[in-house]
Protein backbone atom coordinates (compact mmCIF):
# COMPACT_ATOMS: atom_id res chain seq x y z
CA UNK A 1 0.00 0.00 0.00
CA UNK A 2 1.63 3.24 -1.15
CA UNK A 3 0.74 6.92 -1.30
CA UNK A 4 -0.32 6.31 -4.89
CA UNK A 5 -3.42 4.59 -3.53
CA UNK A 6 -4.62 7.82 -1.89
CA UNK A 7 -6.31 10.90 -3.20
CA UNK A 8 -6.69 14.11 -1.24
CA UNK A 9 -9.69 16.43 -1.20
CA UNK A 10 -10.08 19.46 1.02
CA UNK A 11 -7.10 18.41 3.15
CA UNK A 12 -8.59 14.99 3.98
CA UNK A 13 -7.24 11.73 2.60
CA UNK A 14 -9.95 10.05 0.56
CA UNK A 15 -9.62 6.35 -0.16
CA UNK A 16 -11.47 4.65 -3.01
CA UNK A 17 -12.67 1.15 -3.81
CA UNK A 18 -9.67 0.70 -6.13
CA UNK A 19 -7.37 1.46 -3.18
CA UNK A 20 -9.05 -1.27 -1.16
CA UNK A 21 -8.77 -3.96 -3.83
CA UNK A 22 -5.14 -3.01 -4.54
CA UNK A 23 -4.18 -3.56 -0.89
CA UNK A 24 -2.63 -6.93 0.00
CA UNK A 25 -3.50 -6.73 3.70
CA UNK A 26 -7.20 -5.86 3.84
CA UNK A 27 -7.35 -5.68 7.66
CA UNK A 28 -4.42 -3.23 7.75
CA UNK A 29 -6.06 -1.14 5.03
CA UNK A 30 -9.34 -1.01 6.97
CA UNK A 31 -7.54 0.03 10.19
CA UNK A 32 -5.74 2.88 8.44
CA UNK A 33 -8.88 3.95 6.57
CA UNK A 34 -10.89 4.18 9.81
CA UNK A 35 -8.10 6.05 11.62
CA UNK A 36 -7.79 8.59 8.78
CA UNK A 37 -11.55 8.97 8.56
CA UNK A 38 -11.83 9.66 12.30
CA UNK A 39 -9.00 12.20 12.05
CA UNK A 40 -10.55 13.99 9.07
CA UNK A 41 -12.12 17.44 9.22
CA UNK A 42 -15.29 15.93 7.76
CA UNK A 43 -15.70 13.44 10.61
CA UNK A 44 -14.92 16.09 13.26
CA UNK A 45 -17.51 18.41 11.74
CA UNK A 46 -20.09 15.61 11.90
CA UNK A 47 -19.37 15.12 15.61
CA UNK A 48 -19.60 18.86 16.22
CA UNK A 49 -22.96 18.97 14.44
CA UNK A 50 -24.15 16.04 16.54
CA UNK A 51 -23.05 17.87 19.72
CA UNK A 52 -24.98 21.03 18.78
CA UNK A 53 -28.00 18.90 17.88
CA UNK A 54 -27.95 17.50 21.41
CA UNK A 55 -27.61 20.97 22.93
CA UNK A 56 -23.87 20.79 23.62
CA UNK A 57 -22.51 24.07 22.32
CA UNK A 58 -18.79 23.30 22.52
CA UNK A 59 -17.73 26.90 21.82
CA UNK A 60 -19.61 28.16 24.90
CA UNK A 61 -19.12 25.15 27.17
CA UNK A 62 -15.33 25.21 26.69
CA UNK A 63 -14.73 28.94 27.07
CA UNK A 64 -12.30 29.84 29.90
CA UNK A 65 -13.66 30.96 33.25
CA UNK A 66 -13.01 34.45 34.58
CA UNK A 67 -10.15 34.57 37.08
CA UNK A 68 -8.72 37.26 39.42
CA UNK A 69 -5.92 37.31 41.96
CA UNK A 70 -6.27 38.29 45.58
CA UNK A 71 -3.16 38.35 47.86
CA UNK A 72 -1.41 35.88 45.59
CA UNK A 73 -4.45 33.58 45.59
CA UNK A 74 -6.25 32.94 42.32
CA UNK A 75 -10.03 33.21 42.54
CA UNK A 76 -12.14 31.60 39.82
CA UNK A 77 -15.64 32.91 39.29
CA UNK A 78 -18.33 30.65 37.88
CA UNK A 79 -19.72 31.38 34.46
CA UNK A 80 -23.27 30.75 33.37
CA UNK A 81 -23.66 28.62 30.27
CA UNK A 82 -27.01 29.27 28.59
CA UNK A 83 -27.24 27.12 25.47
CA UNK A 84 -29.98 27.45 22.88
CA UNK A 85 -31.28 24.55 20.82
CA UNK A 86 -31.77 26.10 17.41
CA UNK A 87 -30.08 23.34 15.40
CA UNK A 88 -32.20 20.64 17.04
CA UNK A 89 -35.36 22.66 16.39
CA UNK A 90 -34.50 23.36 12.75
CA UNK A 91 -33.42 19.79 11.96
CA UNK A 92 -36.46 18.15 13.51
CA UNK A 93 -38.80 20.65 11.86
CA UNK A 94 -37.47 20.04 8.33
CA UNK A 95 -37.24 16.26 8.73
CA UNK A 96 -40.68 15.86 10.28
CA UNK A 97 -42.25 18.26 7.80
CA UNK A 98 -41.29 15.92 4.95
CA UNK A 99 -41.07 12.43 6.44
CA UNK A 100 -43.46 12.30 9.41
CA UNK A 101 -46.26 10.88 7.25
CA UNK A 102 -44.03 8.21 5.72
CA UNK A 103 -43.39 7.29 2.10
CA UNK A 104 -46.37 6.86 -0.22
CA UNK A 105 -45.98 3.91 -2.62
CA UNK A 106 -48.31 1.81 -4.76
CA UNK A 107 -50.08 -1.10 -3.08
CA UNK A 108 -47.80 -4.01 -2.26
CA UNK A 109 -44.52 -2.20 -2.90
CA UNK A 110 -43.72 -0.87 0.56
CA UNK A 111 -43.91 -4.40 1.98
CA UNK A 112 -40.73 -5.18 0.01
CA UNK A 113 -38.85 -2.69 2.19
CA UNK A 114 -39.86 -4.50 5.35
CA UNK A 115 -41.70 -3.79 8.57
CA UNK A 116 -41.05 -0.40 10.14
CA UNK A 117 -39.44 1.13 7.04
CA UNK A 118 -41.11 4.53 7.49
CA UNK A 119 -39.68 4.95 10.99
CA UNK A 120 -36.20 3.85 9.91
CA UNK A 121 -36.28 6.19 6.93
CA UNK A 122 -37.41 9.09 9.10
CA UNK A 123 -34.51 8.53 11.50
CA UNK A 124 -32.10 8.22 8.56
CA UNK A 125 -33.32 11.59 7.30
CA UNK A 126 -32.49 13.19 10.64
CA UNK A 127 -29.02 11.62 10.60
CA UNK A 128 -28.45 12.91 7.07
CA UNK A 129 -29.34 16.50 7.95
CA UNK A 130 -26.91 16.40 10.87
CA UNK A 131 -23.99 14.51 9.31
CA UNK A 132 -24.51 15.31 5.62
CA UNK A 133 -25.30 11.64 4.85
CA UNK A 134 -26.72 8.47 6.36
CA UNK A 135 -26.73 4.98 4.88
CA UNK A 136 -29.59 2.56 4.22
CA UNK A 137 -28.76 -1.16 4.08
CA UNK A 138 -31.26 -3.39 2.25
CA UNK A 139 -30.98 -6.61 4.24
CA UNK A 140 -33.20 -8.99 2.23
CA UNK A 141 -36.49 -8.42 4.08
CA UNK A 142 -35.92 -5.12 5.89
CA UNK A 143 -33.87 -1.92 5.80
CA UNK A 144 -31.29 -0.92 8.40
CA UNK A 145 -29.87 2.58 8.92
CA UNK A 146 -26.24 3.49 9.62
CA UNK A 147 -24.84 6.78 10.94
CA UNK A 148 -21.84 8.31 9.20
CA UNK A 149 -20.56 9.41 12.63
CA UNK A 150 -21.95 9.17 16.14
CA UNK A 151 -21.47 8.45 19.84
CA UNK A 152 -18.72 11.11 20.07
CA UNK A 153 -16.62 9.21 17.54
CA UNK A 154 -17.39 5.74 18.87
CA UNK A 155 -19.13 4.64 15.70
CA UNK A 156 -19.36 5.53 12.05
CA UNK A 157 -19.62 4.39 8.47
CA UNK A 158 -17.09 5.00 5.70
CA UNK A 159 -18.08 4.52 2.08
CA UNK A 160 -15.49 3.84 -0.63
CA UNK A 161 -16.61 4.84 -4.11
CA UNK A 162 -15.50 3.61 -7.49
CA UNK A 163 -13.07 6.08 -9.04
CA UNK A 164 -14.56 5.79 -12.52
CA UNK A 165 -18.32 5.42 -11.93
CA UNK A 166 -18.59 7.14 -8.50
CA UNK A 167 -20.86 4.29 -7.43
CA UNK A 168 -20.72 3.08 -3.78
CA UNK A 169 -18.68 -0.12 -3.92
CA UNK A 170 -17.20 -0.88 -0.48
CA UNK A 171 -18.63 0.06 2.92
CA UNK A 172 -16.84 -0.02 6.28
CA UNK A 173 -19.00 0.11 9.39
CA UNK A 174 -17.27 0.39 12.79
CA UNK A 175 -18.31 0.80 16.41
CA UNK A 176 -16.58 0.77 19.80
CA UNK A 177 -18.01 1.35 23.29
CA UNK A 178 -14.83 3.08 24.52
CA UNK A 179 -11.06 3.06 23.94
CA UNK A 180 -10.60 0.22 26.43
CA UNK A 181 -12.94 -2.08 24.52
CA UNK A 182 -12.51 -3.86 21.17
CA UNK A 183 -13.56 -2.17 17.96
CA UNK A 184 -15.94 -4.15 15.75
CA UNK A 185 -16.03 -3.78 11.98
CA UNK A 186 -18.33 -4.99 9.22
CA UNK A 187 -16.95 -4.89 5.69
CA UNK A 188 -19.62 -4.62 2.99
CA UNK A 189 -18.71 -5.61 -0.57
CA UNK A 190 -20.89 -6.36 -3.54
CA UNK A 191 -20.30 -10.07 -2.96
CA UNK A 192 -21.08 -10.14 0.81
CA UNK A 193 -20.21 -9.17 4.40
CA UNK A 194 -17.02 -9.92 6.34
CA UNK A 195 -16.60 -9.28 10.07
CA UNK A 196 -13.50 -8.09 11.95
CA UNK A 197 -12.62 -6.95 15.48
CA UNK A 198 -9.60 -5.90 17.56
CA UNK A 199 -10.12 -8.29 20.48
CA UNK A 200 -6.83 -10.12 19.73
CA UNK A 201 -3.97 -7.93 20.98
CA UNK A 202 -5.70 -4.78 19.74
CA UNK A 203 -5.06 -5.82 16.12
CA UNK A 204 -7.87 -5.83 13.59
CA UNK A 205 -8.41 -9.41 12.44
CA UNK A 206 -11.13 -11.24 10.57
CA UNK A 207 -13.53 -13.09 12.86
CA UNK A 208 -16.23 -14.17 10.40
CA UNK A 209 -15.50 -15.01 6.74
CA UNK A 210 -17.50 -13.42 3.97
CA UNK A 211 -21.14 -14.45 3.82
CA UNK A 212 -23.73 -13.76 1.15
CA UNK A 213 -26.46 -11.16 1.52
CA UNK A 214 -29.04 -13.70 0.40
CA UNK A 215 -29.06 -16.82 2.55
CA UNK A 216 -31.55 -19.70 2.58
CA UNK A 217 -32.02 -21.46 5.93
CA UNK A 218 -33.60 -24.92 6.14
CA UNK A 219 -34.85 -26.01 9.58
CA UNK A 220 -35.39 -29.77 9.96
CA UNK A 221 -38.40 -30.95 12.02
CA UNK A 222 -37.73 -32.11 15.55
CA UNK A 223 -34.33 -30.46 15.64
CA UNK A 224 -32.62 -33.78 14.97
CA UNK A 225 -30.36 -32.19 12.40
CA UNK A 226 -28.88 -28.68 12.66
CA UNK A 227 -30.31 -25.96 10.48
CA UNK A 228 -28.80 -25.88 7.02
CA UNK A 229 -27.74 -22.48 5.66
CA UNK A 230 -27.11 -22.13 1.94
CA UNK A 231 -25.54 -19.09 0.34
CA UNK A 232 -27.93 -17.69 -2.24
CA UNK A 233 -25.86 -14.94 -3.86
CA UNK A 234 -25.89 -11.14 -3.96
CA UNK A 235 -27.74 -8.27 -5.62
CA UNK A 236 -25.18 -7.39 -8.27
CA UNK A 237 -24.61 -4.02 -6.58
CA UNK A 238 -23.71 -2.93 -3.07
CA UNK A 239 -27.05 -3.07 -1.18
CA UNK A 240 -26.28 0.15 0.71
CA UNK A 241 -27.74 3.47 -0.43
CA UNK A 242 -26.43 6.88 0.69
CA UNK A 243 -29.17 9.28 1.85
CA UNK A 244 -27.75 12.79 1.45
CA UNK A 245 -28.98 15.98 3.11
CA UNK A 246 -28.59 17.98 -0.11
CA UNK A 247 -26.96 17.81 -3.52
CA UNK A 248 -23.74 19.28 -2.14
CA UNK A 249 -23.41 16.33 0.27
CA UNK A 250 -22.85 18.77 3.13
CA UNK A 251 -24.27 18.96 6.64
CA UNK A 252 -27.01 21.49 7.29
CA UNK A 253 -24.88 22.61 10.25
CA UNK A 254 -23.22 25.33 8.19
CA UNK A 255 -20.89 28.14 9.25
CA UNK A 256 -23.64 30.80 9.09
CA UNK A 257 -25.74 28.68 11.47
CA UNK A 258 -22.89 27.81 13.86
CA UNK A 259 -21.47 31.33 14.18
CA UNK A 260 -24.87 32.87 14.90
CA UNK A 261 -25.74 30.16 17.45
CA UNK A 262 -22.40 30.80 19.18
CA UNK A 263 -23.01 34.54 19.28
CA UNK A 264 -26.57 34.06 20.56
CA UNK A 265 -25.45 31.70 23.34
CA UNK A 266 -22.54 33.98 24.32
CA UNK A 267 -24.79 37.03 24.69
CA UNK A 268 -27.32 35.02 26.68
CA UNK A 269 -24.62 33.48 28.89
CA UNK A 270 -22.93 36.84 29.53
CA UNK A 271 -26.27 38.32 30.50
CA UNK A 272 -26.68 35.53 33.04
CA UNK A 273 -23.21 36.29 34.42
CA UNK A 274 -24.06 39.96 34.84
CA UNK A 275 -27.30 39.14 36.60
CA UNK A 276 -25.55 36.78 38.98
CA UNK A 277 -22.78 39.25 39.86
CA UNK A 278 -25.11 42.17 40.47
CA UNK A 279 -28.15 40.54 42.04
CA UNK A 280 -27.10 41.41 45.60
CA UNK A 281 -26.66 44.75 47.38
CA UNK A 282 -23.33 46.43 46.54
CA UNK A 283 -21.80 48.33 49.46
CA UNK A 284 -19.97 51.56 48.54
CA UNK A 285 -17.51 52.53 51.30
CA UNK A 286 -16.33 56.18 51.38
CA UNK A 287 -12.94 57.37 52.75
CA UNK A 288 -11.56 53.82 52.82
CA UNK A 289 -8.05 54.95 51.90
CA UNK A 290 -5.74 52.41 50.36
CA UNK A 291 -2.94 51.59 47.92
CA UNK A 292 -3.25 50.40 44.34
CA UNK A 293 -2.61 46.82 45.42
CA UNK A 294 -5.38 47.15 47.98
CA UNK A 295 -7.68 48.41 45.23
CA UNK A 296 -6.93 45.27 43.16
CA UNK A 297 -7.70 43.12 46.16
CA UNK A 298 -10.92 45.04 46.71
CA UNK A 299 -11.99 44.44 43.09
CA UNK A 300 -11.63 40.72 43.75
CA UNK A 301 -13.62 41.15 46.96
CA UNK A 302 -16.41 42.89 45.05
CA UNK A 303 -17.10 39.68 43.21
CA UNK A 304 -16.60 37.57 46.31
CA UNK A 305 -18.39 39.76 48.88
CA UNK A 306 -20.51 42.17 46.81
CA UNK A 307 -18.85 45.32 48.24
CA UNK A 308 -16.62 48.20 47.02
CA UNK A 309 -15.20 51.50 48.31
CA UNK A 310 -14.05 55.00 47.30
CA UNK A 311 -10.73 56.68 48.14
CA UNK A 312 -10.50 58.77 51.32
CA UNK A 313 -10.91 62.54 50.92
CA UNK A 314 -8.77 63.19 54.04
CA UNK A 315 -11.65 64.44 56.14
CA UNK A 316 -11.62 61.39 58.33
CA UNK A 317 -15.33 60.91 57.80
CA UNK A 318 -16.22 57.42 56.57
CA UNK A 319 -19.55 56.10 55.43
CA UNK A 320 -21.10 53.03 53.96
CA UNK A 321 -24.10 53.09 51.61
CA UNK A 322 -26.01 50.22 50.00
CA UNK A 323 -26.46 50.37 46.20
CA UNK A 324 -28.00 48.14 43.59
CA UNK A 325 -27.08 47.87 39.90
CA UNK A 326 -29.64 47.53 37.13
CA UNK A 327 -28.20 45.31 34.42
CA UNK A 328 -28.70 46.82 30.95
CA UNK A 329 -30.75 44.45 28.81
CA UNK A 330 -32.37 46.43 25.99
CA UNK A 331 -29.39 46.19 23.63
CA UNK A 332 -28.98 42.48 24.36
CA UNK A 333 -32.68 41.87 23.81
CA UNK A 334 -32.50 43.54 20.41
CA UNK A 335 -29.34 41.63 19.49
CA UNK A 336 -30.90 38.30 20.47
CA UNK A 337 -34.01 39.06 18.41
CA UNK A 338 -31.91 40.00 15.37
CA UNK A 339 -29.85 36.80 15.71
CA UNK A 340 -32.96 34.64 16.12
CA UNK A 341 -34.60 36.10 13.02
CA UNK A 342 -31.36 35.68 11.08
CA UNK A 343 -31.05 32.03 12.13
CA UNK A 344 -34.57 31.25 10.96
CA UNK A 345 -33.88 33.05 7.68
CA UNK A 346 -30.53 31.33 7.07
CA UNK A 347 -31.88 27.84 7.76
CA UNK A 348 -35.12 28.68 5.91
CA UNK A 349 -37.09 27.40 8.90
CA UNK A 350 -40.61 28.36 9.89
CA UNK A 351 -41.03 30.52 12.99
CA UNK A 352 -44.40 29.56 14.45
CA UNK A 353 -44.41 32.58 16.77
CA UNK A 354 -44.99 34.70 13.67
CA UNK A 355 -48.21 32.92 12.72
CA UNK A 356 -49.85 32.54 16.12
CA UNK A 357 -53.51 33.39 16.26
CA UNK A 358 -56.69 31.57 15.31
CA UNK A 359 -57.86 33.95 12.58
CA UNK A 360 -54.99 33.38 10.14
CA UNK A 361 -55.96 32.32 6.65
CA UNK A 362 -54.26 29.58 4.69
CA UNK A 363 -52.80 32.24 2.39
CA UNK A 364 -51.01 33.86 5.34
CA UNK A 365 -49.81 30.48 6.62
CA UNK A 366 -48.56 29.42 3.17
CA UNK A 367 -46.64 32.68 2.90
CA UNK A 368 -45.02 32.10 6.31
CA UNK A 369 -43.90 28.58 5.38
CA UNK A 370 -42.69 29.47 1.87
CA UNK A 371 -39.00 29.19 2.81
CA UNK A 372 -39.56 25.88 4.60
CA UNK A 373 -41.36 24.47 1.57
CA UNK A 374 -38.59 25.68 -0.74
CA UNK A 375 -35.86 24.04 1.33
CA UNK A 376 -37.97 20.91 1.73
CA UNK A 377 -38.11 20.60 -2.08
CA UNK A 378 -34.34 20.11 -2.15
CA UNK A 379 -34.43 17.59 0.70
CA UNK A 380 -37.33 15.70 -0.90
CA UNK A 381 -35.30 15.05 -4.04
CA UNK A 382 -32.60 13.34 -1.95
CA UNK A 383 -35.24 11.29 -0.12
CA UNK A 384 -36.84 10.34 -3.46
CA UNK A 385 -33.50 9.15 -4.87
CA UNK A 386 -32.73 7.08 -1.75
CA UNK A 387 -36.10 5.28 -1.88
CA UNK A 388 -35.88 4.73 -5.64
CA UNK A 389 -32.43 3.11 -5.33
CA UNK A 390 -33.58 0.92 -2.44
CA UNK A 391 -36.52 -0.28 -4.52
CA UNK A 392 -34.20 -1.02 -7.44
CA UNK A 393 -32.13 -3.27 -5.18
CA UNK A 394 -35.39 -4.95 -4.09
CA UNK A 395 -36.23 -5.55 -7.76
CA UNK A 396 -38.85 -2.81 -8.18
CA UNK A 397 -38.62 -0.11 -10.87
CA UNK A 398 -40.92 2.81 -10.09
CA UNK A 399 -40.90 6.57 -9.82
CA UNK A 400 -44.32 6.75 -8.20
CA UNK A 401 -42.76 7.75 -4.87
CA UNK A 402 -44.52 10.49 -2.93
CA UNK A 403 -44.22 12.25 0.41
CA UNK A 404 -47.13 13.99 2.10
CA UNK A 405 -45.80 16.95 4.05
CA UNK A 406 -47.11 17.74 7.50
CA UNK A 407 -50.01 20.13 7.41
CA UNK A 408 -49.74 23.63 8.83
CA UNK A 409 -53.08 25.18 7.95
CA UNK A 410 -56.38 26.60 9.05
CA UNK A 411 -58.27 23.30 9.12
CA UNK A 412 -61.74 24.84 9.02
CA UNK A 413 -60.86 26.74 5.87
CA UNK A 414 -59.21 23.65 4.38
CA UNK A 415 -62.32 21.50 4.96
CA UNK A 416 -64.66 24.14 3.53
CA UNK A 417 -62.52 24.56 0.40
CA UNK A 418 -62.32 20.81 -0.25
CA UNK A 419 -66.04 20.30 0.32
CA UNK A 420 -66.85 23.17 -2.05
CA UNK A 421 -64.79 21.55 -4.82
CA UNK A 422 -66.29 18.12 -4.11
CA UNK A 423 -69.86 19.45 -4.14
CA UNK A 424 -69.22 20.91 -7.60
CA UNK A 425 -68.19 17.37 -8.67
CA UNK A 426 -64.70 18.54 -9.72
CA UNK A 427 -62.97 15.80 -7.71
CA UNK A 428 -63.87 12.29 -6.63
CA UNK A 429 -64.38 11.10 -3.06
CA UNK A 430 -60.87 9.63 -2.66
CA UNK A 431 -59.16 12.81 -3.87
CA UNK A 432 -61.26 14.88 -1.49
CA UNK A 433 -60.25 12.72 1.47
CA UNK A 434 -56.58 12.89 0.47
CA UNK A 435 -56.72 16.68 0.38
CA UNK A 436 -58.11 17.01 3.90
CA UNK A 437 -55.24 17.96 6.22
CA UNK A 438 -56.86 16.45 9.29
CA UNK A 439 -57.05 12.94 7.74
CA UNK A 440 -53.91 10.82 7.57
CA UNK A 441 -53.14 9.47 4.12
CA UNK A 442 -53.04 5.91 5.45
CA UNK A 443 -56.61 6.29 6.73
CA UNK A 444 -58.10 7.12 3.31
CA UNK A 445 -58.27 3.52 2.08
CA UNK A 446 -59.93 2.34 5.31
CA UNK A 447 -62.44 5.21 5.20
CA UNK A 448 -63.37 4.43 1.58
CA UNK A 449 -63.88 0.76 2.42
CA UNK A 450 -66.14 1.67 5.35
CA UNK A 451 -68.13 4.06 3.16
CA UNK A 452 -68.66 1.28 0.60
CA UNK A 453 -69.82 -1.05 3.36
CA UNK A 454 -72.22 1.58 4.68
CA UNK A 455 -73.54 2.28 1.16
CA UNK A 456 -74.02 -1.45 0.55
CA UNK A 457 -75.79 -1.80 3.88
CA UNK A 458 -77.95 1.22 3.08
CA UNK A 459 -78.84 -0.23 -0.32
CA UNK A 460 -79.65 -3.55 1.35
CA UNK A 461 -81.88 -1.79 3.86
CA UNK A 462 -83.61 0.11 1.07
CA UNK A 463 -84.16 -3.13 -0.86
CA UNK A 464 -85.57 -4.80 2.23
CA UNK A 465 -87.91 -1.85 2.84
CA UNK A 466 -89.03 -1.86 -0.79
CA UNK A 467 -89.69 -5.64 -0.63
CA UNK A 468 -91.60 -5.23 2.61
CA UNK A 469 -93.66 -2.44 1.07
CA UNK A 470 -94.35 -4.62 -1.98
CA UNK A 471 -95.54 -7.48 0.24
CA UNK A 472 -97.82 -5.11 2.16
CA UNK A 473 -99.29 -3.82 -1.08
CA UNK A 474 -99.74 -7.38 -2.36
CA UNK A 475 -101.38 -8.41 0.90
CA UNK A 476 -103.71 -5.44 0.81
CA UNK A 477 -104.60 -6.17 -2.83
CA UNK A 478 -105.41 -9.82 -2.06
CA UNK A 479 -107.45 -8.85 0.97
CA UNK A 480 -109.38 -6.31 -1.05
CA UNK A 481 -110.07 -8.84 -3.83
CA UNK A 482 -111.30 -11.38 -1.22
CA UNK A 483 -113.68 -8.84 0.27
CA UNK A 484 -115.06 -7.95 -3.14
CA UNK A 485 -115.69 -11.65 -3.90
CA UNK A 486 -117.58 -12.15 -0.62
CA UNK A 487 -119.70 -9.06 -1.26
CA UNK A 488 -120.57 -10.17 -4.76
CA UNK A 489 -121.87 -13.50 -3.42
Amino acid sequence: MTDAFYTKRGGDIIKTAQDFYAADDKAAFISIAIAEYKASAEFKHMLEAEAYFHGDNTAIANRPKWKMTKSGKEITFSQNIAISNFFFRFTVQLNQFLLANGVQLDDGIKEKLGFGFDNSFEEAGEMALINSVSYLFFDLDHVEKFEAAGDKGGKGFLMLFDERTSEPTVGIRFWQIDDMRPMYVELFEISGITEFDTSDNNQLKMTQPKRSYKRKTTNYPGGILPAEVKEAGDYGVLPIVPFYANRHHRSEFTKPIKTKIDMYDKIFSDFGDNLERTNDILWVISNFGGTTDEIKEMIAEINELGATYSQSDGSGNSSIMPHTIEVPYAARQIALKILEDSLYADYMAMNFSEISGGSLTNVAIDTAKFNLNTKCNRFEYQAFQAVRKLLQIAGVETENIKFRRQAVSNQTENINNVLAIYDRQLIDKQTALEKLDNIDIDEVKTILERLKEEEAAALSDMSAERELARLREENERLTQEGEETVNSQ
